[in-house]
């Protein structure tokens, strides 16, 4: 079985040693078609467990490539038969992953995620605040109770209005400010944003300062910035007949 860590340039070089080592201490090879190539290593098992020392290992020889030139980050877990089978993948798509190499050339990954503190807690539901009056009734008493929820209901639907209004704002100038970038919104009640941004290798301070300045703007928000990583969310190599995941 070959396991895949990322598809490279045929003309990929490493500036240090280019012996090392990948899952389970298996020596990495790099198996090349014309003008692409992938990083392997080779194991007699069928599965690879995904466990923490794994997915680090996966990581590792992933950042590796990436330190000296474009790379398509495989999932974890991505892996072929035999060369043959690998080989018939770079021929079948080689057009496509030269594409995907050239988009990502001279760029990395970062990620944000913006967060807000927990909601309040609803008012008591002996005094509920309508639309229209204010509303005493016994605790416990039915349409109190309604009448409660109803309060609830509506203050967790404007929560998430405005949650995906300032998020679609947050967004814009990050994505101004990247090449590619994918994102989520009102992930939850509590995480407004979870974005993936394609930024160019010298522009990484730049990005992260415009993250500042928008933490900056917002106090009452924590706005994370993490990488740079692999551009994973940007490629997609492992959706063939081919291919395998363990």
């Amino acid at each position: 079985m070959l396991y895949v860590y990322a598809i490279l340039k045929s003309s990929h070089q490493l500036r240090e040693d280019s012996t090392f080592y990948g899952l389970k201490d298996h020596l990495v090879e790099i198996i090349r078609h014309e003008a692409v190539a992938a990083a392997i290593t080779r194991h007699g098992e069928r599965s690879i467990p995904t466990t923490p020392p794994n997915v680090l290992a996966h990581e590792r020889v992933v950042e590796r490539f990436m330190a000296d030139g474009p790379v398509l980050p495989a999932r974890f877990g991505t892996c072929f038969p035999d060369d043959a089978a690998l080989l018939a993948t770079l021929a079948l798509r080689g057009a496509e992953l030269q594409a995907l190499l050239k988009r990502v050339s001279g760029c990395v990954e970062l990620g944000v995620r913006v967060l807000r503190h927990p909601k309040q807690e609803p008012p008591p539901a002996g005094a509920v605040a309508t639309d229209q009056q204010d509303v005493s009734e016994a605790p416990g008493s039915g349409r109190c109770y309604m009448l409660a929820r109803l309060h609830e209901e509506r203050l967790r639907e404007q929560r998430q209005q405005e949650g995906r209004k300032l998020a679609e704002e947050l967004h814009g100038p990050l994505s101004a400010a990247s090449r590619a970038a994918t994102c989520r919104t009102q992930v939850n009640d509590e995480l407004l944003l979870s974005g993936a941004y394609l930024v160019g290798t010298h522009d990484v301070e730049q990005f992260r300062a415009e993250v500042q300045t928008l933490a900056a703007q917002h106090p009452d928000l924590r706005v994370l910035c993490t990488g740079p990583w692999p551009p994973y969310h940007f490629v997609s190599i492992a959706a063939s007949p081919e291919a395998q995941r363990v």
